[in-house]
């Protein structure tokens, strides 16, 4: 063995040579032993790898492959000790106080030993503190072969990583301090959201774990317990569970904050790549008939405000809070026009606030059928005030997106309509505009979603119907022919 070894590491013979099987045990266990010395070699000066070359070319039996492993983390560590302890000068041991500050050791440098009490232990360098002490990441074992795959395993986990002193803080302490860098690129009601679900679900749950500690199986068990008993207070009859959408949506706040942790290197990897969230179950799309439209229009044409409105809301497919912050300087009526560039939203204490739109795409101009032209032209012929819409009781401010709410329901209870929400307005215009025959990505530019392909994940349906429809018409025109 310890010429094949030898051999190995001089590269006079290949695992083909050996008569091994490709992909063997053996031949990965080899593998990694060469990497291991080709690794160390590269760390070591002319002195060191002396004393590794004449320990493989002398006489000592050793046995087994494990057995060379944990010889070279064995010596790795040595040689990192003596140079700790040796000073540049003279090179004597320093002891006590006379001893300076050692040099970093790298990360993935280790040692293995057999405890007192059988248990074997194991350790690497997975990053260092401010004064260039090591910080440590132990394994422990039964036995040397399953304390070395473990090994195995965190190197392989921690390549590449070099932890700080920060990376012992806990879950809750990340959120915290993740939700604060977050502060300026998330709208503020996004963050407010986050941060609920963080401290309604997270963190009574996991927010006291290390965040270095923190396992797949424990994210895993959290989705699994907020499934079947998360919700706060549970009005009668409803489920004790969140559901499904709710609980996806805390998966993605704690990938985005545990991909921030990965890249800031407090984590060696993130650990919600490996856990598949609940499945978001879409609930049926709700919108009006054309019928339905003709009667809700021609019940609220007495109310000319709310008319103009809602008419523009129709035939734009606008979000509720971008309906709101419309501009008269936004309207070009000779292009025939819309820029939107900006939404209004209620801060606490119920104060508004214009601020950017949802994404980088909801910035966008949309070109306005005739009617719509024509109905805001008359709009403005009477303006008062900077807004196309402004608040009926307070004209210098816009209307308020939750009176716009409020005013839908109160029109579509007083018309005998279903009771839809506000955005499955923004639905009916996109189902019409592509029954219409508009493409998918005139669509997507028209309502403003950050990419063509989250517009075909809602409107697919509405396409593919489209397409039957399309075939149906083909075969009855066959049809005929072939009867003629």
């Amino acid at each position: 063995m310890r010429k094949t070894l030898e051999d190995l590491y001089y590269g006079n013979i290949t695992p083909n040579e050996q008569r091994m099987t490709p992909g063997s045990e053996m031949e990965k266990a080899i593998a990694r032993v060469a990497s291991y010395e080709k690794q160390l070699m590269e760390q070591l000066g002319e002195t060191e790898q002396t004393i590794l070359t004449k320990f493989v070319r002398s006489q000592h039996e050793i046995n087994s492959i494990t057995a060379t492993e944990n010889f070279i983390l064995g010596f790795r560590l040595g040689v990192r000790i003596m140079a700790e302890c040796m000073d540049d000068n003279d090179g004597d041991i320093r002891t006590g106080g006379e001893q300076q500050m050692a040099k970093r050791r790298p990360s993935g440098d280790g040692m293995v030993r057999k405890r007192d009490d059988g248990l074997w232990e194991g350790r690497i360098v997975v990053g260092h503190k401010e004064n260039g002490d090591s910080i440590f990441l132990y394994v422990y074992a039964d036995n040397q072969k399953e304390l070395t795959a473990k090994l195995h395993q965190s190197i392989d986990a921690y390549h590449g990583i070099d932890l700080t002193e920060q990376s012992r803080i806990t879950l809750t302490e990340w959120m915290d301090t993740w939700l604060e860098q977050m502060a300026v690129p998330l709208r503020p009601g996004t963050l407010e959201h986050y941060r609920r679900d963080m401290e309604n679900h997270v963190k009574p749950r996991l927010g006291a774990k290390p965040l270095t500690q923190l396992t797949a199986a424990d994210l895993r068990k959290l989705y699994d317990t907020l499934k079947r008993n998360g919700r706060m207070k549970p009005r009668c009859g409803q489920s004790p569970g969140l559901s499904s959408t709710t609980v996806h949506g805390i998966h993605t706040t704690l990938h985005h904050a545990l991909k921030a942790a990965r890249d800031q290197g407090l984590i060696p990897v993130n650990l919600a790549d490996e856990v598949e969230p609940p499945k978001v179950i879409r609930q049926p799309m709700k919108i009006l008939t054309e019928k339905q439209l003709d009667i809700f229009l021609t019940a609220i044409k007495a109310d000319e405000f709310w008319y103009d409105f809602f008419y523009t809301e129709l035939t734009t497919g606008l979000r509720r809070d971008e309906i709101c912050g419309l501009k008269w300087e936004n309207f070009d009526s000779k292009a025939g026009t819309l820029k939107i560039c900006r939404t209004i939203r209620t801060e606490k204490g119920g104060a508004l606030e214009a601020g950017d739109t949802k994404t980088y795409a909801g910035k966008r101009t949309i070109l306005l059928p005739r009617s719509t032209i024509q109905l805001l032209q008359k709009r403005k012929e009477t303006a008062l005030t900077q807004w196309i819409f402004p608040d009926l009781l307070n004209p210098k401010k816009p209307t308020r997106p939750t009176d716009a709410y409020r005013q839908l329901k109160k029109l579509l209870a007083e018309a005998g309509l279903p009771s839809i929400r506000f955005h499955d307005f923004r639905h009916s215009y996109a189902v019409a505009a592509i029954k219409s025959g508009d493409d998918t990505k005139t669509v997507h530019e028209n309502l403003g979603h950050a990419t063509a392909t989250f517009t075909l994940d809602v409107y697919g349906h509405v396409t593919a119907q489209m397409r039957r429809e399309s075939a149906s018409r083909m075969e009855q025109f066959i049809q005929s022919v072939s009867a003629g």
